[in-house]
């Protein structure tokens, strides 16, 4: 019984150090793999569309209404979490990237302004 304990303790050791080892050394794939389990959990699927001129990433999924969520400036499609599990077992969901946010391409000319902005969702 306690050679028992003993390995489970040292395998359990092995994986916190593993764990703190790649949280701090690659916080960037800590994120990326958090919001992928987020979309996954969701039911979500990423896409791309070109509207206009401008390449748009977003996430879809779930049946129902639709309900569109936006994210505020400096934030991202993945801002939203596991929040977005809670709607997509009875809503659709499209969460995009606005254009010169998240995976959105931008460019240094553009205005990203919130008359800009929505002129860009209504294309």
């Amino acid at each position: 019984m306690k050679k028992k304990l003993v390995i489970i303790s040292a395998i359990a050791a092995v994986i916190l150090f593993s764990g703190t080892v790649i949280f701090y050394s690659s916080p960037a794939l800590v994120v990326k793999l958090t919001a992928l389990s987020a979309r996954l959990s969701a039911g979500l699927s990423r896409h791309e569309i070109k509207a206009g001129k401008q390449r748009w990433v977003y996430l879809d999924g779930g049946k129902g209404e639709t309900i569109l969520f936006l994210h505020g400036y400096g934030l991202g499609k993945d801002l939203w979490g596991t929040l977005l599990k809670e709607f997509s077992g009875s809503y659709r969901i499209i969460a995009p990237d606005l254009p010169g946010f998240g995976e959105s391409p931008g460019s240094l000319s553009s205005d990203y302004g919130v008359p800009s902005q929505s002129a860009r969702l209504h294309e």
